[in-house]
This record gives structure tokens, sequence and C-alpha cells, in this order.
């Protein structure tokens, strides 16, 4: 019989899909999990933890050798375990980077150039948005093959009716969370607007941290590095979600656009490829070319338009049973790995 094994570094959002493949799929599970998952603050940590990855994995190296399909859930270990599959210390038929991503392309070129002298047949790459699967190819050389795309979904099996039963549609809007996010353009675009915003992110988010010292506007209010039922309790709240966005250069807003469609909150989001996956414009929110132009003007929309506001609602949750369900996405794994095993591409 074939070892399938899962080298799981990495808790976040991938311990269910993990379980998932355990239960439904034969593999096993090798917990790879750090002692210390806190967030990396600096280089040295980055070498550190990196080296201590390596280590967990060479004491178990006899066991992951004998495995014929291995899915890499982390960072450090995943490129560890390419160099080892390059030098056939490994040599699984599949080796799967799980949830692939790198952002901006100064990143992209430096990672094209290692997996031009690492990449072998056996290696796939999993990315979460269709839109990542087609940039890959292009900005790292990628071939098509190689790119395998699995929605990012509710794999929580959320309770629908109850999520939706206890969040509540409030006078205020929400932003949140961190990465990629333009807040400078939409605290600009704030100030033409009188409707109550609360925006939740970093202190490493050096927009909102400034603004947090000298507040200028009555109706923003600022919070940083708030626990996630924080942020989540404002979320369920809000009347709606606005995503700002620096750069069209991968996978980003992914999860908390998510939420807002569990709990049926519309988006109204600068346009980049990846959002466009998860609102369909003008009919289950909002993608906006010239975010910090047009905000003011679509937010007098859904307030002045009750019936856009419940028409957009409707066409989010039928686009979110449709493509980001737990039976969808569950389905779609699955199939995922049975393509590829026999040759197709799982796209």
């Amino acid at each position: 019989m074939a070892l399938k094994l899962i080298l799981q570094e990495v808790r976040k959002a991938y311990e269910i899909p993990c379980r998932y493949l355990r239960d439904h799929a034969g593999f096993k599970i090798l917990d790879m999990l750090p002692r210390d998952e806190t967030p990396i603050q600096s280089k040295g940590a980055w070498l550190r933890q990196g080296l201590q990855a390596s280590g967990r994995l060479l004491l178990h190296l006899g066991n992951v050798r004998e495995a014929d399909e291995l899915v890499l859930v982390g960072n450090y270990m995943s490129l560890f375990c390419v160099l080892l599959n390059k030098l056939h210390v490994l040599h699984p038929e599949g080796l799967y980077w799980w949830g692939f991503q790198i952002r901006g392309a100064e990143s992209q070129e430096k990672l094209r150039r290692v997996l031009r002298l690492l990449y072998a047949k056996n290696l796939r790459f999993v990315v979460f948005s269709a839109y990542e699967r087609a940039l890959y190819q292009e900005r790292m050389g990628l071939p098509g093959e190689a790119v395998l795309y699995q929605p990012y979904g509710d794999w929580k099996d959320t309770d629908l009716e109850r999520a939706r039963q206890m969040a509540e549609c409030g006078d205020y809007y929400f932003s949140g969370g961190y990465s990629n996010r333009d807040y400078g353009a939409l605290l600009r675009a704030w100030e033409h607007i009188d409707r109550r915003l609360i925006v939740i992110g970093s202190k490493n988010n050096a927009d909102l941290y400034a603004y947090t010292q000298h507040p200028t506007n009555p109706h923003v209010e600022v919070l940083l590095d708030t626990p996630p039922e924080v942020f989540d309790g404002y979320l369920n709240g809000a009347r709606a979600c606005v995503l700002p966005f620096k750069s069209n250069t991968g996978a980003s807003g992914q999860t908390v656009a998510l939420k807002c469609m569990i709990v049926e909150k519309p988006v109204i989001s600068a346009r980049i490829d990846a959002m466009a996956e998860y609102i369909r414009d003008g009919e289950t929110g909002f993608l906006l070319d010239d975010f910090e132009r047009e905000l003011p003007a679509v937010i007098e929309r859904l307030e002045r338009d009750p019936a856009l506001y419940e028409g957009m609602v409707k066409a989010q949750t039928a686009l979110f049973e449709s493509s980001f369900s737990y039976p969808v996405i569950t389905e779609h794994l699955l199939s995922l790995f049975a393509k590829d095993a026999g040759g197709e591409e799982g796209a």
C-alpha cells in the first residue's frame, strides 16, 4: 500500500484540510510543529527557525523517505524538502507544496532563480487562487502541470444559520487585515464620507499607526493588534467591509472576504485579481479601479439604495454556496489529488 504523508509545520488555516486528507484520502500526518509558533520578528529568528525545521525533518527522515506522496504544510521545511528531493534523498511520486504563496515581484524573482536549480518533475505547488496559478507560471517559469489550484473556502464547515443569526447589520463600515493594505488611501477617501468606519490592523501598518497618534476624523476609529475574536466581532457587526490594497502581486484578503461572505457582508475592494474570484463587481460587491476616488460614491449608493444592498447579500450567498462552501472545496480537494495522480492537470 502506498504511504502518503503530510508534514505539518504550521497550523493556522491548514489543520482542517490536513485532517480531511487523513480521514478521506488515506494520508498520515507527521507532526513537525515547532515548540514556539510566535511570528517571525527578525532575519535572525527566521534563520533560527529554518534550522530548527530542518533538524525536525532530519529526525524523521527515515519515515519521510518511504513516502510515495508528500504534502508539505509549512515554510522553511518545504524548501528544505525541495532541496532533498532534487538531491534524490527524497523520491516520492508526488511532492506537494501546500499553500504556496510568494508576494511581490522581487521575492518571486529570487525564488524563480532558486527553483530553476531545484525544480523536479514530481514537484507540485498548490495555490489558493486561480490568478496565482497563472501568475507563477508567467513570472517564475513554472510549467502548468506543476501549479495546482485549490479554492480557499470554508474549511471550518461553519454553521451558517447560527453565524448569520449572531451577526448584525450595524451602522458602521469595517476594514481590517495586515498584509498588502493601503490604509492611507482608505483614510483619505473617508475624509469625504460621513459614515462610521472601524479599522483593525497592526502597528506595522504605518498609516494606521500614524493615525492613532494624531486622529483627525471623528467618523474613523482605528484599533491595532486586537485578538481574533475582537476582529471577528467588529466584522460581524458591520454593514459592509472595505478592503484597500496596495498592489496586485498575489493572493491578498481572501480570509477577510470569506468571513464576510459567511456572515453576509458585501465587500468593497480595490480591484486585484485575487478579489475578483470572491467578488462579482456590481452584483455581490464592488471592485474599484480608482479606490480613493470611487469609494465615496459607492458608499453613498449603498446608503441610498436598500434594494441594491439586499440584492448583493443574496447574490453573495449564492456565490459562496456554489464556490467556497465546505462541500464544494472538500470535493475539489479530493479531486485535485486524484486528477494529479491520474496524470491530469489539477486546475
